[in-house]
């Protein structure tokens, strides 16, 4: 996919990189409210980024696809406020 994911320095969340439909990397954070809300991390960081590694291919396809509605961003971030990010989530966890 890109750069190894790691807990980003500047905001509290993990940063990785996407590859876009056109084979451009995109740069992505997802927040530590979404890994919460989503995907049940806890308040550790540690936490944050195994949960990223647990749900890597759902989390990289929510900010391709977040990347894809808005290909102006130079920075694709993924949070809990917006749910349409990942609509399918849920549907997948509750088939």
């Amino acid at each position: 996919m890109g750069e190894k994911a790691k807990l980003c320095e500047i905001v509290e969340g993990v940063q990785f990189t996407v590859t876009s439909d056109d084979a451009v990397p995109v740069k992505a954070i997802i927040l530590r409210d979404a890994l919460e809300e989503f995907f049940g991390a806890n308040e550790e960081p540690k936490s944050w980024l195994n949960t990223y590694l647990q749900h890597q291919d759902v989390i990289d396809r929510a900010a391709a696809e977040r990347h894809r509605r808005d290909a102006a961003l130079t920075l694709t971030v993924l949070r809990a406020d917006r749910p349409e990010d990942f609509h399918f989530v849920a549907s997948e966890r509750d088939a």
